[in-house]
């Protein structure tokens, strides 16, 4: 299952709105595994992420000239953060990455991006290995498999999927699969503190809904 949380938004308007985000899971038992990118010096952290509300909130507070500005800056920090998972331990490679563009999307030219994003990379999926980007299950969260080379040699699934082409200035109508990602969901402030994204079971495949 994928679960989701509400992350609460007043706009400027002084609506309040509920933004539908992502949660991970770090731990310190994931050093070296398949879950590499989400190791933790000790504990155990749960991190609720929302790009969408984070650029809204970058619009609102003048950090970014407009929403579309923010938008542009928190797709361009998506990209970046692709492929960047494996600092800390040279024998463990990232555990996502950018795929080839094989369709002709493009995305925006940028002199500066990392080595680690090639220049024809697809601009609105990517790779990655079962890992808590995706969900949080328990055979991932046990996963005791050691990396030293590459996770196709310690059978880890991939999901060549993953989406990015939901951070959009776009809007989206309520039964949507970007419903609620980058506008937020209006709601009473009675309902601040209630999510209305229900769990929804996860399929490794093409434009499988969150």
């Amino acid at each position: 299952m994928i679960y989701t949380e509400a992350v609460p938004f007043r706009r400027p308007d002084g609506v309040l709105t509920l933004f539908k985000a992502g949660c991970n899971i770090f731990y310190s038992g994931a050093h070296r595994t398949v879950n590499h990118d989400r190791r933790l010096p000790g504990g155990l952290m749960f991190s609720m992420n929302s790009p969408g509300h984070y650029a809204n909130s970058l619009a609102k507070r003048g950090l970014q000239d407009s929403f579309e500005a923010a938008t542009d800056f928190v797709r361009e920090t998506a990209f970046r953060s692709i492929g960047n998972g494996g600092i800390g331990c040279p024998h463990v490679p990232s555990a996502s990455w950018h795929n080839e563009n094989t369709e002709g999307h493009h995305a925006a030219p940028e002199r500066k991006r990392p080595h680690y994003i090639p220049d024809n990379f697809d601009p609105t999926r990517y790779s990655a290995v079962y890992h808590t980007d995706v969900l949080v299950p328990t055979d991932v969260t046990s996963d005791s498999r050691t990396v030293h080379g590459s996770y196709e040699e310690v059978g880890a699934e991939v999901w060549p999927h993953l989406i990015l082409d939901y951070i959009s200035t776009e809007e989206f109508p309520p039964d949507h699969v970007n419903y609620g990602l980058f506008h937020g969901h209006p709601i009473e402030e009675c309902a601040r503190y209630h999510n209305p994204w229900p769990p929804r079971v996860a399929h490794n495949e093409e434009l499988f809904e969150y």
